[in-house]
């Protein structure tokens, strides 16, 4: 029978393609996630739940501005082999630092953490010590024509494989780099969306205490694509 989650249990359900070590799965989308208690609730068997303030959820996903969507303290992220995607949109650029994912233990507040460029439509994505990049842009570069375009949808991620991290974007692997290995280590909330713009919108958070295969990832795009966003690039 195809397996589903719902609010950290498995069920008999919908097919999701890659269960083997799925530690957060959070989405606007799904009814279980986002039930409309403003709350949202995390699908995997890991069961967290984050809060924050509900006008920030909207039919275009998780947006900026207001307090930021942040889970109990959690070891999900406490190690160095782990696999990150979520969903974005952008309908324009605000200037400044925006802060759109943080695993923040003692001493640090990127393990990893991950902005919007203060000044190009690009991902700053950094694991301490040492502010080491995972960053992208659409191209794999961060700057010039590798920025993203406005009014798009885009589904990004990073696997993190000790000291390697490889960037994927819209089914396409664009970069690889070199990251702290260990990194900062501890347990510490997850924080969605700390960013003030209110042009970004993120939402579709997956996370793996694993590495991921380009298969598993070109399913796990396919998945998101052919259920909640039909206007998903499709890259190879």
């Amino acid at each position: 029978m195809p397996i589903g989650f719902s609010r950290g249990t498995l069920l008999v359900g919908e097919a999701f393609p890659v269960t083997d070590g799925l530690v957060m799965w959070v989405s606007t989308k799904e009814p279980e996630s986002n039930p409309g208690d403003g709350n949202l609730y995390d699908l995997s068997p890991t069961g967290l739940t984050f809060t924050g303030s509900s006008s920030k959820i909207t039919s275009t996903g998780l947006r900026g501005g207001g307090t930021a969507y942040s889970s109990q303290t959690t070891s999900i992220l406490n190690d160095d082999t782990h696999t990150i995607f979520y969903y974005f949109r952008q309908t324009g650029f605000t200037s400044g630092w925006q802060k759109i994912f943080e695993y923040a233990p003692s001493g640090t507040d990127r393990s990893p953490g991950v902005w919007r460029y203060t000044n190009r439509r690009s991902w700053h994505w950094r694991y301490d010590p040492g502010n080491t990049d995972a960053g992208m842009g659409y191209t794999g570069t961060d700057s010039g024509g590798g920025q993203f375009s406005d009014n798009k949808d885009h589904f990004i991620g990073v696997t993190k494989n000790g000291s390697t991290s490889r960037a994927w974007v819209n089914r396409l692997m664009v970069r690889q780099g070199s990251v702290a290995n260990p990194k900062r280590g501890g347990n510490a909330p997850i924080r969605l969306m700390q960013t003030g713009a209110t042009n970004i919108y993120c939402d579709s958070w997956f996370i793996w205490n694993r590495v991921l295969s380009d298969d598993e990832i070109y399913k796990v795009h396919d998945f998101v694509k052919g259920k909640y966003y039909p206007n998903l690039e499709s890259r190879s």
